[in-house]
């Protein structure tokens, strides 16, 4: 008689485990700005903050532990004005997930909000939305410089093509199914067909045949002039490589942000010592943006 190896339950309920920590899904991924904006090369931008809603943590533990996780939270503490106006609520969770506990405090404006903020910061101690907290600091163009301005394109989209122009992964690991494991696609060389398919006859070109080559794509690359602004003494850009006709060859950075009229004509450069076409264009920094206008973020937003 054939002997049936029942499955060990501690190798499940570790792989339940591991699946709590799994990649936050992209649509997921929530923004919202956390400073005040600030200008950058005559640009405002603000800092903004990866987040998740509450109910995708409900749904995390749902997902692997269905009636197997509790959550008790403690007596809200309150902090009024001296009108006795509310402030804030700052609220303990204590979270047991298949007997293990895990405590944290969160903070709101009210207890609703102090509620959500305790449960997620509880569920990260599991790893649920762990993986937000390496994301890379993300300053998103917005429209002025105004505390709620509105950015000019999606936080999310820009920060995945900043990590894409970084080099870095852009896609989010697709998470396995219960029970499943997430196979890997086999790989298929540029240069040869797919493993098992008949390889097709080689084609033969000769040099009369074959087309020539693309012409390397050139990228206009923007950089600063040597001297300063005439006008307000900012820096100016340098548009020497790519001028029109009618345009200057320098211009204030600001003349957008705030309508500085400096520029700098072609027929100038003599004066100045500069010939019209520059030497070595010296490119503008990917990085170098100031740190937050914040106390460092350690914890999930609201």
């Amino acid at each position: 008689m054939a002997t049936t190896l029942m499955p060990d339950p501690t190798v499940e309920l570790r792989e339940r485990f591991a699946r709590l920590a799994a990649a936050t899904p992209r649509e997921e991924q929530h923004w919202r700005a956390a400073a005040a904006p600030f200008e950058v090369r005559g640009e405002y931008v603000a800092f903004y903050v990866v987040f998740v809603n509450v109910e995708h943590v409900r749904d995390v533990l749902d997902r692997e532990f269905m009636g197997a996780w509790t959550v008790v939270f403690g007596p809200p503490l309150e902090r009024r004005d001296t009108s006795g106006k509310l402030e804030k609520v700052v609220m303990k969770a204590t979270l047991t997930v298949a007997g293990v506990i895990r405590e944290a405090f969160g903070s709101g404006k009210d207890e609703k909000a102090a509620e959500s903020d305790a449960l997620k910061r509880a569920a990260r101690h599991f790893g649920v939305a762990n993986d937000l907290y390496r994301f890379d600091k993300n300053y998103v163009p917005v429209d002025g410089p105004q505390r709620g301005a509105r950015p000019k394109i999606d936080p999310g989209e820009y920060y995945w093509r900043t990590q894409a122009r970084k080099g870095k992964a852009t896609t989010t690991p697709a998470e396995p199914e219960r029970g499943g494991s997430a196979a890997p696609s086999p790989r298929v060389d540029a240069g040869g067909p797919p493993p098992g398919s008949a390889a097709p006859p080689p084609v033969r070109r000769t040099a009369a045949s074959s087309p020539p080559p693309p012409a390397p794509s050139q990228k206009s690359e923007f950089t600063y002039a040597p001297v300063p602004c005439p006008t307000c003494k900012s820096r100016m850009w340098d548009n020497r490589l790519n001028r029109r006709p009618n345009s200057p060859a320098f211009r204030c950075t600001r003349w957008k942000s705030h309508g500085c009229t400096g520029v700098v004509w072609a027929d100038q450069l003599a004066a100045l010592g500069l010939s019209e076409t520059p030497d070595a264009p010296a490119t503008v920094p990917d990085d170098g943006f100031p740190p937050p206008l914040v106390d460092e973020v350690d914890d999930l937003p609201f």
